[in-house]
């Protein structure tokens, strides 16, 4: 088993990128997931990521956390994406 796996770098097979900013009076409610540090937050009628991807929280009492995102959505700026 061992053979099947190979070394890399994590950059070689993830994109690590800080989210963006959506305040409250720019947000208009729509189909695409916004997500946060700690999951989703609301929704927006744009999106920034295509999904499917996965948010991890940069800041904040949800540093680390990892939500899993499967379809287009909007990262915010506390969140990194794949």
């Amino acid at each position: 088993m061992a053979s099947e796996w190979r070394e890399m770098q994590l950059g070689e097979f993830v994109r690590l990128q800080r989210g963006h900013d959506l305040t409250a009076q720019e947000r208009a409610e729509g189909k695409y997931p916004v997500m946060g540090s700690a999951g989703q937050n609301g929704t927006h009628n744009k999106s920034k990521a295509s999904g499917p991807g996965v948010v991890v929280g940069r800041s904040g009492a949800s540093v680390g956390r990892v939500h899993y995102v499967p379809v287009d959505y909007w990262p915010q700026k506390h969140v990194r994406l794949r």
